[in-house]
């Protein structure tokens, strides 16, 4: 038995005990620091065949483990395309512009990694101009940690940056409310990008808040006013003040960046998917209730049209005083490739 044939072996014990309830590369981490004998080599390699596994393991036609220890050691030797797409088994419309045949090639290969640069650097190592000013790719096993450390950029996909980029470049608001800000590198980008106008941040849980505060301080960039609000609950809607829009990135499958979750994939269903279109179109629908804004921009991280252009159907059949400005998807496959992102800006009419 190889070398390889063993070490797949342990990877395949490990992945059966994954749970699905936290990203696998923080339970990969877990693994890492139980079997502290093991070297980078080891390391690496365990890594790279357990990200293989989830990317192919919807083409193995038997998931035994000796089918699947001999697929994987064919694919070492051979790493040819993606037969199929992975997302065919959800049996859901891709977003207009999206199909199989660009997801099976854009899926199996290993996602780079962009960052922003908030402050010139007379030389970048190691990494590619992109079309998008400030915008950087590299290759995703790249140290970037003295770029994010020294506090000369942050870590954003191409795609969410044109996103946003997209939208001041057909409109500059004086005032913005950001749901969902999340980690908050969409928050510090707004803020590079609009000069410090009117910013509300807000999400659902005060520790996510927190962190946002935190990485504003260590930028040393003033921060946006930040809200804890609940999309599900209108009356925490209610204490938005007024704002010309709503950038309402949405709580999704996120199945537009799932070439970096691959894992997802396994522990994802179709269900799960329209039931994420459920609770955008209640979202949308609350905060187009605020009536305090004049645009609404609907995102998501999704490829599935009924996570994008179905919501905004259905709420625009509701909805009379509200009309499509304009949509997009967001996506490169230059550089490595990027994520997915849809964007709609929607305009209130009454």
């Amino acid at each position: 038995v190889s070398i390889n044939h063993r070490r797949i072996q342990i990877t395949l014990s490990f992945i059966k005990e994954y749970p699905g309830d936290i990203p696998f590369s923080v339970f990969l981490k877990k693994i890492f620091r139980q079997n502290k004998n093991w070297g980078s080599k080891d390391r690496k390699f365990y890594r790279e065949i357990s990200y293989l596994y989830w990317k192919t393991a919807h083409q193995i036609d038997d998931l035994n483990d000796s089918n699947t220890i001999d697929f994987l050691i064919n694919k070492l030797e051979d790493p040819e395309e993606l037969k199929t797409s992975p997302y065919e088994k959800f049996n859901l419309e891709l977003s207009a512009g999206i199909d199989n045949t660009i997801l099976k090639e854009w899926f199996l290969p290993q996602a780079p990694t962009f960052i922003f640069l908030l402050n010139s650097l007379s030389e970048i190592k190691n990494g590619e101009q992109t079309d998008i000013d400030n915008c950087i790719a590299f290759k995703a096993d790249t140290n970037l940690e003295t770029y994010i450390e020294s506090g000369a950029g942050i870590i954003q996909d191409w795609s969410s940056t044109a996103s946003i980029k997209f939208l001041l470049e057909k409109m500059q608001p004086n005032s913005i409310w950001e749901t969902c800000a999340g980690a908050g590198g969409k928050s510090i980008l707004l803020s590079y990008l609009l000069n410090n106008k009117k910013h509300i941040a807000s999400d659902i849980r005060k520790s996510i808040i927190n962190n946002l505060k935190n990485r504003f301080a260590l930028l040393d960039i003033p921060q946006p006013e930040t809200q804890i609000i609940d999309l599900s609950k209108a009356d925490s809607i209610s204490k938005i003040p007024a704002t010309e829009i709503v950038i309402a990135d949405m709580p999704c499958s996120g199945s537009g960046t799932w070439r970096r979750t691959p894992e997802r994939l396994s522990f994802s269903n179709k269900s799960e998917i329209l039931n994420y279109s459920v609770r955008q179109l209640r979202y949308l629908q609350n905060i187009a209730n605020n009536h305090s804004h004049s645009f609404i921009y609907y995102m998501t991280c999704s490829i599935f049209r009924a996570e994008n252009e179905d919501v905004v159907d259905k709420f625009l059949n509701t909805n009379s005083n509200y009309s499509v400005e304009w949509q997009n998807h967001f996506h490169t496959s230059h550089f490595g490739g990027s994520d997915f992102i849809y964007g709609c800006l929607i305009k209130r009419v009454d």
